[in-house]
Formats: C-alpha cells, structure tokens, sequence
C-alpha cells in the first residue's frame, strides 16, 4: 500500500498494519448482500477500522482537519459498478460517506480502492483513496499509478485505457457530487475526462502513457479556469 504521507504519516501506518490492520479484508459471495456492498459485515469491520482509526489520525497528522467516517456507503449505480467489474478485475470501489471538522460537520466523500490479495484470490485490501475533488483536490501516488498495475498493463503496451479513464472520472464525479461532462483523447494522445467543479471551474482527470523509462505518466488531477481554457485538438 503506497500513500502519500510524510515520514511520521508513513510510520504511523506501519504500526497500524502491525497492530490492528493485519488482516485483509475478505470477500466471499452471499445472496443477502447486494454486488456493490458485496464486503460482508465482519469483513467491512476491518474497512470501518481503516476508516474510523487510521485515515484520521494520519490525515489529521498531516493537515490538521479532524474528518471521521460517517458508518454508511454511498451506492454505486449499477451500470457503473459491471463496467468496474470488467475494466478492474482484481479492484473493488467503495465511496464512504466521510465528514470533516470546520465550522462544524460538514459532508466529504472519500472513494476507496481494493485491491484483491495476490496469494488469496478471495480477500482485499486497501490500495488507494481519494477524496472528493473539491475537499482535497490531489490524487494519492498509488491512485495516480492506478491504471499502470500488472493486472491492466500488457507486455505490448496497446492497451487503450479510454474506457478505465472514463469510469474512472464517472465515479470520482459521484464521490465528489459533481458533473461528469465527457472523455475525450488529444491530438498527442492523452486521454482527458472533464467534470464540473465551483461555478466557473473544470476537474479535469488526464492520462498520460510512460513515453520513456524516466517518463512517470499515469493518472493527474488538475482544475482550470474554463473562461480561459483553450480548446485541445481532439480526435
């Protein structure tokens, strides 16, 4: 699990996975249990630990805002949570339902990725977070590295991630209550999702392919001004 924190935020996690996290989160099928909360209930306590325990004590080391989990999910459409399924075989999405200390509570998604254990094929564990682009507006490094995991990258490099791009920004538009407008690729390749942000703003989630060894590529985040946005050539 990669996270983007500072070396106390890092020591902190460690003693979480050594203490109270040591065990993944597993998932095995029930009829009671709807496909998008398919995290039966003693399996979604070790989430509920992550959220209620981990997450605000390093997130409150790191920015000094208070957030807590709020004990509920928000649901993920079915028509985005098949497409979930067949372009991320071995990731389940959750989105809680989060709250943050400012004036008083105030509501702020956080969208969860899990990834399935590589030995047992049957149980998750916490890969990456976002949270809703306009409470935090940055993606984690290993969200950001998403869409380059061994399971979605082919030794020929053809895969096109058009499709992941797209429910991609889909459902981070549903954690962050907020437009989804349309993916389109640029002139040099670049695969780009737009979303409403504030009144005169658009998120804009873009990827980018490695074009070398030195080249990072993958998933950015960035809001723009769209009364100065230039039109990109797109194809």
């Amino acid at each position: 699990m990669l996270y983007q924190f500072t070396a106390f935020g890092i020591f902190t996690l460690l003693c979480f996975s050594c203490s109270e996290y040591q065990e993944p989160i597993n998932k095995t099928e029930s009829p009671k249990v709807q496909k998008q909360f398919s995290v039966l209930p003693d399996s979604a306590e070790e989430l509920s630990k992550f959220l209620k325990t981990h997450l605000p004590i390093v997130y409150k080391v790191e920015t000094g805002t208070e957030v807590f989990f709020k004990d509920a999910f928000l649901p993920i459409p079915d028509s985005l949570q098949v497409k979930l399924e067949k372009l991320f075989p071995d990731f389940e999405f959750k989105i809680a339902k989060m709250a943050f200390l400012h004036w008083g509570p105030e509501d702020a998604n956080l969208l969860v990725v899990l990834e399935r254990d590589f030995l047992n094929q049957k149980s998750f564990q916490v890969h990456s977070f976002v949270w809703a682009i306009w409470f935090d507006g940055k993606l984690t490094f290993s969200f950001r590295s998403l869409l380059f995991h061994h399971s979605l990258v082919s030794l020929n490099n053809e895969i096109d991630y058009y499709e992941h791009v797209d429910v991609l920004a889909k459902l981070l538009a549903l954690t962050s209550n907020r437009k989804f407008i349309k993916t389109y690729k640029t002139a040099d390749g670049d695969i780009v999702a737009e979303m409403e942000s504030e009144r005169y703003f658009l998120s804009l989630l873009t990827f980018r392919k490695r074009k070398s060894r030195m080249d990072y590529g993958g998933l950015a985040l960035e809001t723009i001004d769209k009364r100065n946005l230039k039109v990109q050539k797109q194809r």
